[in-house]
């Protein structure tokens, strides 16, 4: 399986998201660079552009990336066959940028992994939002740093979903 990583703004979740698709394991990964960890400003739109030609069957995105990765499909510049969003920043998104998270959550198998209290938007919120989408399932993971340091959790959370994923299109 083809996995595009997108991290989250910060330039650590990069080695964070690296990590976990490792030991999620599931065939090769590349994990976004963003161009603002080399100076400027972070730019959703110009990193959704980045992703045109790229071919994953799977997108894992934290944070960010969760942005980067709904808008790059909803733009028809990726057309992956399975997402995994972690943190999405529900709390802070205007509604315009709800529309590429309906867009996937709607047309694709979705995970949503969000923290029960995360300071970016509570599961709660999350759960609310992916209700009415006929393709999301959602997860809860304790904390409320928006940092999910529990790898182990994570991997066991997507490995499955993924495996209940398959077993769904034999």
């Amino acid at each position: 399986m083809k996995i595009l990583g997108l991290p989250g703004r910060d330039q650590h979740t990069e080695q964070w998201l690296k990590r976990l698709l490792d030991a999620i394991d599931l065939g090769d990964t590349t994990v976004v660079h963003y161009r603002h960890w080399d100076g400027g400003e972070p730019n959703i739109a110009d990193e959704a552009e980045r992703l045109a030609g790229e071919d994953p069957q799977l997108i894992v995105a934290k944070s960010m990336g969760t942005l980067v990765g709904t808008r790059a499909f909803a733009a028809g510049l990726v057309s992956p066959r399975l997402m995994v969003l972690i943190g999405v920043p529900i709390a802070h998104l205007p509604d315009d940028a709800l529309e590429p998270l309906r867009r996937v959550a709607s047309n694709i198998p979705t995970l949503f992994i969000q923290q029960t209290d995360d300071v970016t938007g509570k599961f709660a919120q999350v759960k609310e939002f992916a209700a009415g989408l006929g393709q999301s399932t959602t997860a809860e993971v304790p904390g409320s740093d928006h940092q999910y340091e529990d790898i182990r959790e994570l991997v066991a959370i997507v490995r499955d979903w993924i495996a209940e994923e398959e077993a769904r299109d034999c």
